[in-house]
This record gives structure tokens, sequence and C-alpha cells, in this order.
């Protein structure tokens, strides 16, 4: 797992690292100055008394010794999906041990749930009724996304379940959990502990290497831009996470790497680096409103001055939109232009007279001309980067 607000691409915090963990051990990132957490799964709920504190001793211990700086209990127990199952249960036979045990050893560990699978509220508002929200430091879960653009919203109450299912998409979800976490206050974080762009080929579901790429920077602004406070990335490269050095291409979890399986880089990588140079010291101002409703944007300040991340929906908000009833989907090459829509966008530009440096998302980029104020910008639905535009690009 990585974290991109390390402004380069490296392993910032990985969500887990503990003794006999596969990955690297945590005294060599001890060593490099790397903080790290650790997810611990297999609460058994409804166990004895005995099998419960057994579980409870030995995975606190375990994270106490790994020097861990936030312990995430457990992972994805919230299913079935938005059946609300179960909250209570895991509060008592999990939660609570843990946050007992770290209290009474005077660790000043912090303390996350068990990071959801999709933004399921209902879960969520079962585990707050019983008792879970005071006992976190930091809500966690993990937006989903299928065939989907990152910044596709629908409202909580037109998602749909199902393994195809819109329950799994990205804006939506956050803006679902960031409204949650207001409203229950206490101040908690707001952590994505696994965020992806699954790129398994011939597969309408999952990504284009090029989309892939697009969808790697708009995920990781659209956080910014919603106040997260971490982002896992999964994962570093093609792998299956419990069998490490196995290939297995009919696993769509096989396919959420940002490198291939033999570390050869995907464009998805590139996306990543270009995500942590400009918004490692980014703050999020607002979202853009031009007079064009499909024009979508984000303005950040940075010590370099505004950034803008601009782009269109013109084409929508669904990819690999022409696949039929079957999953196989043949993919379009890499050099496929997927945005046949192009709108010319006049902006607000920092200088009367100068230029405006453009970055696509993988860090190509060119210069643009500014005349009288204005610089004439053509979008897609790709998200581009744009230095030296005013603070207020879309003014009127």
């Amino acid at each position: 797992m990585l974290s991109p607000w390390s402004g380069r691409v490296n392993t910032s915090r990985p969500r887990i690292a503990y003794a006999g963990a596969p990955g690297i051990d945590t005294t060599t990132l001890n060593a490099h100055g790397i903080a790290h957490n650790v997810e611990l799964s297999g609460i058994p709920v409804g166990g004895t008394p005995q099998q419960i504190a057994d579980w409870a001793d030995i995975n606190v211990a375990k994270a106490i010794d790994a020097d861990a700086v936030y312990f995430e209990v457990s992972n994805e127990v919230n299913q079935p999906w938005m059946s609300g199952r179960g909250a209570d249960a895991y509060v008592r036979d999990g939660l609570r041990q843990v946050t007992d045990r770290l209290t009474a050893a005077g660790s000043p560990m912090k303390v996350m749930n068990a990071g959801l699978g999709g933004m399921d509220y209902i879960w969520t508002e079962n585990f707050h009724a019983a008792g879970g929200w005071d006992l976190i430091d930091a809500f966690a879960f993990h937006p989903g996304r299928g065939n989907f653009t990152p910044d596709y919203a629908p409202p909580p109450s037109e998602w749909t379940q199902g393994s195809a299912g819109s329950y799994w998409n990205f804006l939506g979800a956050l803006r679902k959990a960031r409204e949650v976490v207001d409203a229950y206050g206490g101040n908690k974080e707001l952590w994505l502990t696994e965020a992806y762009a699954s790129t398994k080929p011939n597969a309408w579901w999952t990504d284009t290497y090029r989309n892939a790429a697009e969808n790697v920077l708009l995920t990781l602004a659209l956080a910014k831009s919603e106040g997260v406070r971490g982002v896992n990335w999964y994962q570093l490269h093609d792998s299956t996470i419990h069998h490490p050095q196995e290939a297995d291409p009919d696993n769509v979890e096989y396919h959420f790497g940002l490198m291939n399986r033999d570390t050869s880089v995907k464009p998805s990588l590139l996306a990543f680096a270009t995500a942590a140079r400009v918004l490692d010291r980014a703050d999020f101002v607002r979202h853009l409103a031009f007079a064009d409703p499909d024009i979508k944007g984000l303005l950040f300040t940075t010590p370099e001055g505004p950034v803008s991340i601009l782009w269109s929906r013109k084409d929508g908000y669904v990819l690999n939109a022409g696949h039929t009833a079957d999953s196989w989907y043949a993919s379009p090459e890499p050099w496929t232009d997927p945005w046949p829509t192009k709108t010319d966008v006049v902006a607000h530009s920092g200088t009367v007279n100068g230029t405006v440096r453009e970055l696509n998302c993988i860090g190509q980029e060119r210069t643009l001309t500014a005349a009288g104020g204005k610089v004439t910008l053509r979008l897609d639905g790709a998200p581009r980067v744009y230095y030296g535009l005013a603070a207020n690009p879309d003014w009127k």
C-alpha cells in the first residue's frame, strides 16, 4: 500500500506492517523513517470469552510490538453490503477489546474501524448506535469503483447493489462518508485504506490502462478535496495479497497494481507520481464553476501558486459504455482516445500576457500562451493540471 501525500512515489505509510507480515519488515521501515500501520483480522465474533480474549491479547501485543501508528481493527466486516448486520457484535467482540487493552497498556496508538467495503452507511449507523464511534480516532472505508469515472456521484438513495451495482462509485461514496464523519462528530480523521484502479484486461467493469491513469490522478485529487487524511493505494504491483509470488490473471484483484507483476511500469504509476508532485503541498480551495456545467474543476493553492485540475463530462461518467451483458469487453489500445468530444474553454489567466503550463495525467507537459488575461483550454474527459491560471480561472 502506498500513500501519495509524500511528494514522490515511495512507501509513505504501509497499511500492514508487523513481525511476520508480508513486505518490508518494521526494522527496515523504522530505519528509513517510514511510519506504518497494522490491520489485523480474524475476530472470533460470537466466540467464547476465552477465544475473544486470546484474539485481542495476541493482536494488540502484535500491534504494540510493531510500533504501529494506527490499528485498523479488521477488514470489510460489513457483509452482506448495506445489510447492517454484525456491527454491534464487531464492537463488542473486536473493537472494544482492542481499545480496552490499548488504554490499559498506556499506548498512544490511534484506532480505525475495520475498513468498510463501500460506503455502507447502514452498517455505520448501527456501529454508531453500538458505541463504536466513540472508540475510533479515524473512520476507514474502501470506495470501490466499477466502470464509472471517479467523479461519478449518484445520491445514496439511487445506489444499486450487486457485483456491478452503482454502490461501487467513488465520489458519491466519499461525500457520504464526509457527511457521516461530520454528522457524528468527534473530529475523526477520514481514511481510504484501499483505493484502486484495476486494469484487468478485456473486462468492461475495470479500467483500461489509459482510463486507469486518468482515474488515479482524479481519485487522489478528489480525496484531497474532501479532506481525506490518508489514502492507501491498493497496490504497488500486480499480485494476490496472500500469495505475493502467485500470478492469477482471472482474479480481478490481481490487476490492482500501479506496476505489472514484473514491476514494469503501468501508466498508473506515472499518474500516481504526477498526483504526488502536484498535491503534496496543495490545499484545496473550491470546486470550479464554469458557465458550461459539463466543465468540471478543482482549485488548489500551492507554494508555486494556484493550481487547477480541469476536465469535461460531455461524454458522460460511464466507462466502456458499449459493453454487452457479457463480462468480456475488448479493451481498446492505450493510444486510442476514448473521449470524442473536445471542448474549448476560455479561462482567466494569472497574467495579462504570459504562459500557462498544462500537464496530462502521466506528467507530459505543454505550454499555452495567454493573451489579454485569457487562455483557451481544450478539455475532454481526461483530467489535466494547470499552472499559471488565476485564482479564479472560472471568472465570468
